[in-house]
């Protein structure tokens, strides 16, 4: 057996399964021979599956190559784009980038704003997102104003920043959590299903295999695309379905039940995952295994859970083309085949830094491998023994060094064979803390712990109780007769007399505690002590200056130990924007970085400084105070509510009025009820009834409104005069609810319709009467007649101010436009979109379509409607699909039983790629209408990406063919290729 051409096979089909990088999931299958690498944590570059660099290490992050023959790589902290050569085709500028979709990739900004740039790197979407996904299908998820919304590749919202949150839009739906419940919502952001349920999970597509696992009533069960259970809720939990199986958790165990809610594999399992290429991920007794889908172990429960305790994400615990990773605990890597059989891949060269130069070392790759599983060594790549099995355990080889165990004490081995340390420690490990990697081992020997360095010289004898790593990577904490100390590296007798410490938050200082005393001091972190242990307590510095106690009093220190404010108060709390609350007599004030005392303690109650301004209490009524200590609203209130945008609600004598960031009032207290809206629309309560307000740019500290008294004036006169027109009444309190107001059911966002606001101001807000709903535009007029019981937006045209919105009336689904306009009669069981030019309706349960302007194409007659292409739409008649044009005519009449895109391309799926149908229980190969091939095939296997090409696997007649994306069989093959369809 030619054992380096099967390494290399196995480096062929892992380029193609790995995935890339954990912040870039959605990125295509490896279809390249360049490996990213990266050496001592700090050095990234690329080589080929001979392990010859190709791509000099030069990089801080390198991520595979994607199907362009472009990889995404840091310098530094900023990430770019670079060619094979390793040129970079867009220079490292951004704090984020993703792989280009639709055209655009994903960038963040300096400010972690997140963007879409084109392939010049250029923003084509301005950075304005605090979070967003790439784009998929056109649309792309992107969070704004703490909600999540979904935009097109103009950059504007089809859906409004409104969602607790939004999975990825896949095959035109996808999943939206809002107000804590979830729906399905369509590729024009309206709910086709309305959020009811307390979760939804569909896999990697939104439905996998037409149901979808759903949570309601603390239970799971699955759902059709209509949102309608086909397996009723009764599951503590259970995964969704795949292959036919999907697993649940009955009496505290898995087992795995069929589309009808049947037990396929009784319950016996402790956890278990969705089955992938036949397997599935099942849990026993503390072991991991896999089974087929007769319940039968396919790879018995040999697995540790340690051992598989990485692969967190579901993904990582499946089979991709016949291979698993399995991530130690340690961080090393190997994979299993379907038998269980362990296969290593090739070793990475080894690099070290010298001189500040980059250099590349033989290397000498090497294998672990067992007898009986007791007794292991290493064999190189040609199958040759270099270390014998002489070893209890084995580990990987990283720099040059590994960790091997013998008669139970742990070791390091070199590559060559010879002892790095002997074994005789009962524990190695390398310190891991926050961001760093220490260069320094700890071991432990005879029940004592010392440190050694990569050289096998001891820094720290073994002689103490314990050693732990600190923040600062040359300094350690020992412990030895329950006293502890910490030890650097250059000076085994730093800080012999302290008992406890802490560091500063740059790692600039250490706080030390004397035993006898338990006084508290500090010094720098080369062991110099600065201030002796004298304080009763000592906080950490900020802005330069530390809260310390002496003789039970606090004052402030600076670096040197000095006192910049003596002590005299009974408390000093933490600074925030530069200002710190201090306590004398019981009372509060405030003091500043420099030990000026800015506002004198005479306060019963105060909070931090926010926006410049602090919150007091004087006889439990607030008011605002600034940073020069000047009182700028008199205390008054009975609550002072937190600032949002420029705006503060207060409360006095249970009613509701408004200041702003300036410290001014805008609105005196008035209202039962005043909620602030954006940046300037303030939603008013009057008697039951709500109203809505804009408030403008400019205030003044006069009151904005004259007070008039509630209970009895009519409410023409409960409409308040602005002194400077500053405010103006949009709405008159007339309404049961605008927007959001009754936020025990509904949220602001999904009441207000924003289209074109930016550029035109253009705005319409949902206004409800004796539970009727209508729209009204900001300068109050009403638009509509209120008569729906559910208005939602359908469809935007932005540059034309065009909006269409479906209404629901007594049940019933129409379109009106934003003047009320009825575009399409209620009639409907439902509307909704099936492309960007055809639009599905739904009258006594059968589907018809109509164009995207509304022009009748079909009346309803099918069951059901699917997209197809930009050309045509599957439908479904009498149990049978087939292909309909937009114009209504038949292009292949219903006749197959299913149809579904069985070729596997490094893109991802393809609506216009050829589709497997089934016709008679045979199976063809259909192309816009055309046979590539006809139903006359018994089986359709899986389809695979290779060398930038598409294939599947065929059987007829007890033969398996190999046919391509143009119906062609391919006889002839190299040989690479020729042994992957071997393992298939």
């Amino acid at each position: 057996m030619n054992y380096k051409k099967n390494i290399l096979l196995v480096f062929f089909i892992l380029n193609i399964i790995n995935t890339v990088h954990a912040n870039h999931l959605n990125n295509t299958f490896l279809n390249s021979e360049l490996l990213p690498i990266c050496y001592d944590f700090r050095f990234c570059g690329y080589m080929d599956t001979h392990g010859k660099n190709i791509i000099t290490p030069k990089f801080s992050e390198a991520l595979f190559f994607n199907d362009e023959n472009t990889a995404i790589v840091r310098k530094d902290n900023l990430y770019g784009m670079i060619n094979r050569k390793g040129d970079y085709i867009i220079e490292p500028q951004f704090s984020y980038l993703g792989d280009f979709k639709d055209g655009l990739a994903l960038a963040g900004n300096k400010h972690s704003l997140y963007g879409y740039i084109n392939k010049n790197g250029e923003f084509i979407i301005k950075p304005k997102f605090q979070r967003a996904k790439s784009f998929v299908g056109g649309l792309a998820i992107v969070f704004k104003d703490d909600f999540w919304g979904v935009i097109n590749q103009q950059g504007a919202f089809i859906a409004s920043p409104q969602f607790t949150y939004i999975d990825s839009f896949n095959n035109g739906v996808a999943f939206a959590k809002k107000e804590g419940l979830w729906g399905i919502l369509n590729t024009q952001g309206s709910f086709m299903v309305m959020p009811q349920f307390q979760y939804i999970n569909g896999f990697i597509r939104s439905f996998n295999e037409d149901l979808a696992l759903a949570k309601q009533d603390n239970l799971f069960g699955f759902i059709n695309t209509e949102g309608q259970f086909v397996i009723s809720p009764k599951f503590k939990k259970a995964g969704f379905f795949s292959e036919g199986l999907a697993a649940v958790l009955k009496n505290d165990l898995y087992g795995f039940i069929n589309k009808k809610g049947d037990f396929v594999i009784p319950p016996q399992y402790d956890d278990a995952s969705y089955f992938i290429e036949g397997l599935a991920y099942v849990k026993k007794n503390g072991h991991v295994g896999f089974i087929n889908k007769k319940g039968e172990w396919q790879v018995k429960p040999i697995i540790s859970t340690s051992d598989f305790s990485k692969n967190e994400d579901e993904q990582s615990k499946h089979f991709n083309h016949g291979f698993l990773k399995i991530i130690k605990s340690d961080l090393e890597e190997y994979y299993i085949d379907k038998k269980g059989k362990a296969i290593y891949p090739i070793k990475n060269i080894i690099v070290s830094k010298e001189n500040n130069m980059i250099q590349v070392l033989k290397p000498q790759r090497l294998h672990e491998f067992c007898y009986a599983l007791n007794k292991c060594g290493y064999v190189n790549n040609i199958g040759n023994i270099v270390i014998p099995p002489v070893y209890d355990e084995v580990g990987f080889f990283n720099l040059g060094v590994a960790r091997v165990k013998k008669n139970g004490l742990l070791g390091l081995i070199k590559n060559d064979g010879n002892f790095f340390l002997k074994p005789q420690f009962q524990s190695i490990e390398k310190c891991y803390k926050d961001e760093y990697v220490s260069d320094f081992i700890i071991v432990k020997k005879n029940e004592l712990f010392g440190l050694v360095d990569f050289k096998g010289d001891v820094i720290i004898p073994i002689k103490y109780d314990d050693i732990r790593c600190t923040p600062n990577k040359n300094i350690f904490q020992t412990k030895k007769s329950d006293k502890d100390k910490l030890v650097s590296v250059s000076d085994n007798n730093l800080f012999k007399r302290i008992g406890f410490y802490s560091f500063d938050n740059d790692n600039s200082f250490v706080y030390i505690i004397q035993y006898e005393t338990m006084l508290k001091g500090f010094a720098d972190i080369t062991g110099k002590i600065i201030v002796n242990p004298k304080f009763k307590e000592l906080g950490k510095f900020n802005d330069g200056v530390a809260v310390a106690k002496q003789d039970e009093l606090y004052g402030l220190i600076n670096t040197k130990g000095d006192f910049v404010i003596q002590p005299q108060f009974e408390s000093i709390y933490v600074f925030k924007e530069g200002f710190a609350q201090v306590k004398k007599d019981g009372l509060l004030g405030f003091i500043d970085t420099s030990g000026r005392v800015v506002s004198e303690p005479q306060f019963e109650y105060a909070e931090n400084f926010e926006r410049g301004l602090a919150k007091v209490a004087i006889k439990k009524l607030w008011g605002l105070i600034n940073t020069k200590g000047e009182i700028v609203i008199e205390p008054q209130f009975d609550e002072i509510r937190k600032f949002d945008n420029r705006f503060a609600r207060v409360v006095k004598n249970g009613l509701y009025g408004l200041i702003n960031s300036e410290g001014e009032i805008v609105i005196e207290p008035q209202f039962e009820d005043l909620r602030v809206y954006g940046k300037n629309l303030v939603i008013i309560k009057v008697n039951g009834l709500y109203g809505l307000l804009k408030v403008g740019e400019d205030t003044s500290n006069k009151s904005l409104f004259e007070k008039i008294g509630l209970l009895n004036k009519p409410i023409q006169e409960v409409l308040y005069a602005s002194i400077k027109n500053e405010i103006k009444t949009i709405i008159k309190p007339e309404f049961d609810r605008i927007g959001g107001v009754n936020v025990d059911r509904y949220g602001y966002d999904d009441d207000v319709f924003y289209f074109d606001e930016e550029e035109n101001g253009h705005e319409l807000i949902k206004v409800v009467k004796n539970n009727l709903m209508s729209l009204a535009t900001l300068d109050g007029k009403v638009q509509i007649k209120p008569e729906y019981q559910e208005i939602k937006e359908f469809m935007g045209y932005y540059n034309y101010h065009v909006v269409i919105f479906r209404v629901n009336k007594n049940g019933l689904y129409g379109l009106i436009d934003m003047n009320g306009n009825m575009i399409v009669e209620p009639e409907f069981e439902a509307i909704e979109w099936v492309n960007q030019k055809i639009i599905k309706v739904k009258k006594n349960g059968l589907y018809g379509l109509m164009t995207t302007d509304f022009k009748p194409i079909v009346v309803p007659q099918f069951s059901e409607v699917l997209e197809g292409t930009n050309d045509f739409v599957w439908v479904k008649k009498n149990g049978l699909f087939g292909l309909l044009k937009f114009n209504g005519q038949w292009l292949v009449p219903p006749q197959f039983k299913s149809f579904h895109s069985c070729f596997s391309s490094a893109s991802g799926y393809d609506k216009s790629a050829p589709l497997c149908v089934q016709k008679d229980g045979l199976f063809g190969l259909i192309h816009n209408g055309k046979w590539l091939l006809k139903p006359q095939f018994k089986f359709f296997g899986f389809g695979f990406h290779y060398s930038h090409r598409n294939f599947i696997l065929v059987k007829q007649g007890g033969r398996v063919r190999l046919v391509d994306s143009k119906g062609h069989y391919i006889t002839s093959f190299d040989k690479n290729l020729a042994k992957v369809v071997k393992k298939r």
